[in-house]
């Protein structure tokens, strides 16, 4: 058993010495070597710049599709706005109604979509002819800043606002009130 012990021992320590033991090269094959080597890094470097001129392309490619949709995203939303805009019935929605200078998203009535370029304010919608004609809260807040509110705007029929000293009755008196109980 022993001897086997050593035997494994001299195996294993030769194995090492001769693995460990490098071959002295002739200065031709150092040269061949160097040669190769700086072939093989000419190559990988050329595929290396045909991979990233490549990727450049792709790059460019990819980014000119996303501005082509861009762009036509922005196209159907100005169609959709200029359509939703000479209507005389608006609806828009707000995150916080708080007062006529309180901004105002028009609402897409085909998707129920805000449309974030569509931004104004009830001041502004008053001086083009638009009354408020409802409004519905959203949210469970109580807090008057937390309320997000959905605003519907009718076009006022200018045509109907004349009104002529003809047209307007006079209100009768009404009779004084009756003096308190005692």
């Amino acid at each position: 058993m022993d001897t086997i012990i050593g035997w494994i021992i001299i195996g294993v320590v030769f194995y090492f010495f001769v693995k460990k033991k490098k071959k002295k090269l002739s200065p031709e094959q150092i040269e061949a070597q160097n040669k190769k080597a700086a072939q093989e890094k000419a190559l990988r470097e050329k595929k290396a710049a045909q991979e990233k001129a490549l990727r450049e392309k792709k790059a460019k490619d990819d980014l000119k599709k996303t501005q082509e949709l861009i762009k036509i995203r922005k196209e159907k939303e100005k169609k959709i706005l200029l359509e939703l805009t000479n209507s005389d019935e608006r609806v828009y929605f707000s995150y916080s109604f708080v007062s006529v200078k309180s901004d105002l998203y028009l609402i897409n009535s085909l998707n129920n979509k805000i449309i974030e370029s569509s931004k104004t304010c009830a001041e502004k919608l008053y001086s083009q002819g638009y009354k408020i004609v409802d409004i519905d809260k959203t949210g469970k807040s109580a807090q008057l800043e937390a309320f997000n509110f959905v605003i519907r705007f009718s076009k006022i029929d200018k045509s109907k606002l004349k009104l002529s000293s003809k047209n307007i009755k006079k209100r009768k008196k009404l009779p004084p009130p009756p003096p308190p109980i005692p």
